[in-house]
């Protein structure tokens, strides 16, 4: 951590700055080289001696290094695109086709981008060779667990074609309809079938838990948005104004990067973007729209139940971080137990209360072999687990049933475990361990007996093998 309690811990060679994600700081840094092309282009510059002027370009330098350490594909992507729509129109003739100065500024920024991205090779080469490899692997399972995301909110779409599964749901359904995307594909690792909170594609999820309704205003959107990107690049006889360019040019990051993950889900960049949808909208004409009477005390009273509405959620929001504090201070978690039954029973806060400290108290209650406490517990991890399957959390509840000598039910629990991740090696070592313990009751023989037993390899004992 660079500055500590300021940004996020981050143990990854990639770098997450004050977003604490590689992908989300990325969409900030792309804007933000962007804002120095602006800058350096259409900003005057008074320097007195010549030879400082190449001064000018250190903080572009920085940025753009510090961008490249993100690691981030999707961030590459977008800034890709981004500079080769500008050297496209600067070849028409359509940008800065009357200013040599201006061009050749571009060309200078072009540069030191360039530049700057050998230099975090270089960075990266010299101080972990681990995120060398990474930076260099184009393909992984990171990728093919998109695919299985993907088309996970295609399948939940196409089975709530009218109403959608509900915002915010897409976690929940994730687990379910994993393995039946994982077989649809066909060539996806099945290391790749993780578990997320999002689709890594903002279109993509925001169709899914909205419907076709949502599906169909957002691309009557993403069209209107293309085709004016289009028409400045190919209709226009003229040039325009380049803060009408920059302001379309600086929304582009975020689409082009939403599509690969959940960038529009960060409260800072969902800001940022409103801001900058909000200046690219003033570079066109006004529209008045006149609100009747009664429209205005339907909104008035709409904000002010909005208000309460959020009022009522920033209270229980002060009630989570109270739990989170005693959950970390307290000596005994059956201190704490009764304020997190209280939390667990509002759906507003259940999941996160339920998914952030239940596999401490189960870990409490074991090693303290605290059979009552484990008894309690079980219920919540049942509704957990469905809520939201994932596989450790079945893996714990097999923990706990067995603890409490239920294994038909910790069987189960297990099986599902694997049904999720079939390559995971404790899961299948925890159902053998199961069915030991059937064999020793049905055998009448000590558990023990069934270990395996040293065997001597030496080659005085393997007659036989070398006579020929």
């Amino acid at each position: 951590m660079l500055i500590p309690y300021l940004l996020p811990p981050d143990s990854s060679f990639r770098v997450g700055g004050v977003y604490g994600q590689p992908n989300l700081y990325a969409v900030f840094l792309t804007v933000s080289i962007l804002a120095f092309f602006w800058k350096y282009i259409h900003s005057a510059h008074d320097l007195s001696i010549k030879k400082t002027k190449i001064f000018r370009f250190i903080p572009l330098v920085l940025v753009s290094v510090v961008f490249f350490l993100t690691g981030s594909r999707s961030g590459f992507l977008s800034l890709f695109f981004v500079l080769i729509y500008l050297l496209w129109m600067v070849s028409k003739g359509k940008y800065l086709c009357r200013d040599f100065k201006k061009k050749k500024e571009f060309f200078k920024i072009s540069f030191f981008v360039i530049f700057s991205f050998f230099i975090a090779q270089i960075l990266i080469f010299f101080f972990s060779s681990g995120a060398l490899n990474r930076a260099l692997n184009i393909t992984g399972v990171s990728i093919e667990a998109r695919f299985v995301f993907w088309t996970s909110a295609v399948l939940m779409f196409v089975d709530n074609l009218i109403t959608g599964i509900g915002l915010g749901n897409y976690k929940f359904l994730m687990n379910s309809y994993g393995p039946k995307s994982y077989s649809l594909l066909g060539f996806v690792q099945y290391e790749a079938m993780g578990s997320s909170s999002w689709a890594h594609n903002e279109f993509l999820q925001l169709s899914c838990e909205g419907g076709i309704f949502v599906f169909f205003i957002l691309l009557i959107l993403l069209i209107i948005f293309f085709v004016k990107l289009f028409k400045i690049l190919f209709t226009n006889k003229t040039q325009c104004s380049p803060i009408f360019l920059y302001s379309h040019l600086w929304l582009l990051p975020f689409i082009i990067q939403s599509m690969f993950s959940w960038t529009l889900r960060s409260p800072p960049l969902l800001f940022l973007f409103f801001t900058l949808l909000g200046g690219l909208l003033s570079q066109y004409p006004l529209k008045r729209i006149d609100i009747s009477p009664a429209l205005r005390g339907f909104i008035l009273c709409l904000s002010v139940g909005s208000l309460i509405i959020i009022g009522i959620f920033f209270i229980q929001e002060l009630k989570i971080e109270k739990f989170k504090k005693q959950l970390i201070t307290s000596v005994g978690l059956e201190n704490t137990f009764g304020e997190f039954a209280q939390l667990a029973a509002d759906p507003y806060s259940e999941y996160r209360v339920l998914s952030g400290s239940l596999n401490r108290y189960a870990r409490e209650s074991l090693k303290n072999n605290d059979l009552v406490m484990v008894e309690k517990l079980i219920p919540y991890y049942e509704r957990l687990c469905e809520l939201k399957g994932m596989r450790w959390y079945w893996f714990d509840l097999a923990h706990l049933y067995l603890k409490l000598n239920r294994e038909d039910e910790s069987r189960f629990a297990i099986k599902q475990a694997i049904h999720l991740m079939p390559l995971e090696q404790k899961y299948w070592d925890f159902l053998h361990y199961l069915n030991v313990l059937v064999a020793s009751r049905e055998t009448g023989r000590p558990i023990s007996s069934f270990y395996p037993q040293k065997v001597d390899f030496s080659l005085k004992e393997m007659t036989g093998i070398l006579d020929d």
